[in-house]
């Protein structure tokens, strides 16, 4: 089954302040870039296969299946991509640092 990937206003509005982030701090925008793409491209993946990714710690708050994609550069896993499985639609709700808490109800 082949699945449709969706992202939430919030999740890609997200996705590209931490990419402008990245860009200003490391004073690289191919750095920034590469992310980016490096982001999008795992995202794209889960096309093939949501459900290889682990549900989400903060599964039991929602009355929804959560599950995270973990995203980094080299071992470093930096961000979480917390997304629901919705018949044949990927949905990415948010984007999270790692070291953010933990969603809590009202985050979605």
């Amino acid at each position: 089954m082949s699945f449709r990937l969706l992202l939430t206003d919030e999740a890609a509005d997200l996705l590209f302040a931490i990419a402008e982030r990245y860009a200003e701090t490391s004073q690289s925008l191919e750095v920034a870039i590469a992310w980016y793409d490096g982001f999008i491209e795992d995202l794209e993946s889960l096309e093939q296969n949501p459900f290889r990714c682990a549900v989400a710690p903060e599964n039991g708050l929602f009355d929804f299946e959560v599950r995270e994609l973990l995203y980094g550069s080299g071992k470093q896993l930096t961000h979480r991509a917390i997304f629901r499985i919705v018949e044949n639609r990927i949905e990415v709700l948010t984007i999270r640092h790692h070291a953010q808490r933990p969603l809590q109800h009202g985050d979605l």
